[in-house]
């Protein structure tokens, strides 16, 4: 009887973590490839202060291009999954 329940359970798990990340991959697939403020804060629950400081001291990625910032997406994932963004210069790099 054990047996059968963590069958169904391990079953429903599988399920669960498969829409988690088909869910994931939509939201990855929704975003632009360049992000503005306004994206990171529809995104995070913090607010455009708050989002504007973490560009200003580097620690979210991003870089001003014509007075406006831009948050590449491909770093700003790796910033929203991994933890705080390290250096600026790889952003100038990349942008």
């Amino acid at each position: 009887m054990k047996k059968s329940i963590f069958r169904v359970q391990n079953k429903i798990d599988r399920k669960l973590l498969n829409m988690i990340n088909k869910s994931g991959e939509d939201f990855i697939n929704s975003l632009p490839e360049a992000l503005e403020p306004k994206d990171i804060i529809e995104i995070m629950p913090i607010g455009k202060t708050k989002v504007y400081q973490l560009l200003r001291q580097g620690r979210l990625p991003g870089h001003k291009i014509d007075g406006q910032w831009v948050i590449p997406k491909l770093l700003f994932l790796q910033w929203y999954y991994f933890g705080e963004f390290e250096s600026k210069n790889i952003v100038k790099k990349v942008v």
